[in-house]
């Protein structure tokens, strides 16, 4: 059996060693330790392999507050102490942005930690299997298809957690059974959402149905606001949903607040998962928009952060490709009496094109997926003029990589990083770029519009 000492963590909360300076990828192992590992795979370049025995423990080692945290590997720095998760996370961007992008790591900035590190959470979606003859919740164990059933999941609301329980007894009494491929019949995933204390469900099926005293019995839980079922029977993708949610009784969207803003969100719209930290991340983005006349949003979800850009800008368009966000985008811009905001539903590269063909675009704000901008993007913002571009990613090797190309038009001001997943090394950041030969004080500043909402000062 191998030892080596763990000199680094890793994109994925696994520490790295280095064997004849090759990395040595180890799960369950952290920066500081000295580890027995057993291989698991190795080439020429890498090797990875897994922790069997701690022989010099790291002072940040924890004992994790989840009982299959090994095992189901979506907490992967859960038995690291918080205040080294934030160091590492930051470490993380750090060089992401050096080994992609030549970025210096003084453009970053600090760590914006989370005050709550469990119960955050609130959403699940979560795989459904049959464990012993019964239906059970849970997960798949990090890059496998191995189902890790999980009773109770400590970085979920804990409302949620009480739904999800209450829920998965009443599918077992009425002797539901998890997918199977080869009739296409069955139960798929659980997707919950709670916010304000009430939770909106969405049970993705076969082609089958669901008896009504079930959907009655589920709709009689304490904190349910909405039932919804969607049939997926595609054999491969990554989108939990399939067909367009079907509202089997309840309130057709759940109802959130963000910055003093009353939004409403139906099943498939995008809200950021831990609500309090996306308060502040939304506030600090929105804090480095200069006053101007045009401001749009890419990827703009639900419109939140457009609508508390509204008072930045005389006019807001937003881009999104889901309907149903757009849908409820447009809707939570009537319920906030703002005016001055306008939701497109299209691609992202191809509409801020289109709008750029019609007029001048004075700020971008964008959010795009963990996949970050795609080239079509890239390419739209090159060849415009666009002076100022707040960028908010949750993913560090594509910011990166976008910013390699963006740098070749604008310059970095500076990296804001967040804490939005405690416990994973999922690290989310805004990054302020103003386009070569621009100043702040070259835009256009204009009277300020919509309702006022307190942000961050600098």
């Amino acid at each position: 059996m191998k030892q080596i000492r763990i000199m680094k963590t890793g994109i994925n909360g696994e520490g790295i060693g280095y064997e004849h300076h090759k990395p040595v990828f180890i799960k369950g192992a952290l920066i500081g330790e000295t580890v027995q590992y057993e291989i698991d795979h190795e080439d020429a370049r890498y090797a990875i392999g897994h922790c069997v025995r701690v022989i010099e423990k790291s002072p940040c080692r924890i004992e994790p507050a989840c009982s299959v945290s090994d095992r189901c590997g979506g907490c992967a720095l859960m038995a690291m102490d918080y205040q080294e998760q934030c160091i590492q996370k930051k470490a993380l961007l750090t060089e992401a942005l050096w080994k992609y992008a030549g970025i210096r790591d003084t453009a970053v900035r600090d760590m914006h930690g989370s005050e709550e590190i469990l119960g955050y959470r609130n959403q699940a979606r979560m795989p459904l299997a049959m464990v012993q003859g019964k239906l059970m919740a849970g997960f798949y164990q990090t890059g496998s298809n191995r189902f890790v059933p999980v009773d109770h999941c400590v970085i979920q609301d804990p409302v949620l957690e009480e739904v999800r329980s209450q829920v998965m007894a009443i599918l077992n009494k009425y002797h539901q059974k998890a997918y199977d491929p080869s009739s296409r019949t069955g139960l798929r995933y659980l997707v919950l959402r709670t916010l304000q204390n009430q939770t909106q469900i969405s049970i993705i099926t076969g082609q089958n149905k669901l008896p009504s005293d079930l959907v009655k019995e589920i709709l009689a839980v304490d904190h349910v606001s909405s039932l919804y079922q969607s049939v997926n029977t595609a054999r491969t993708g990554v989108d939990f949903f399939g067909s367009s949610p079907v509202l089997l009784g309840g309130k057709k969207n759940l109802a959130a607040e963000m910055n003093g803003l009353q939004l409403q969100l139906s099943p498939r719209s995008f809200f950021q998962l831990n609500t309090a930290q996306a308060e502040k991340l939304y506030a600090m983005a929105v804090s480095k928009v200069d006053p101007c006349k045009t401001l749009v949003e890419a990827y703009c979800g639900v419109g939140a952060m457009s609508l508390l850009a509204s008072q930045k800008a005389e006019k807001v368009i937003g881009i999104e490709s889901i309907e149903e966000a757009i849908i409820n985008a447009g809707a939570n811009a009537a319920a906030n009496q703002i005016d001055n905001c306008e939701f497109i539903c299209g691609d992202a590269a191809q509409t801020l094109h289109q709008i750029l063909q019609e007029g001048t675009v004075d700020t971008l704000l964008a959010d795009p997926p963990r996949a970050g901008m795609d080239d079509a993007m890239i390419r739209t913002i090159l060849s415009s003029s666009i002076p100022k571009i707040v960028y908010i990613s949750c993913n560090p090797a594509t910011l990166a990589k976008n910013l390699k190309e963006l740098k070749k038009e604008y310059q970095i001001l500076t990296i804001i990083p967040f804490d939005l997943f405690p416990n994973t090394p999922h690290v989310e950041s805004i990054t302020v770029l103003m386009r070569n030969g621009v100043s702040s004080g070259k835009q256009n500043r204009r009277k300020k519009r919509g309702r006022k909402h307190a942000l961050p000062k600098n």
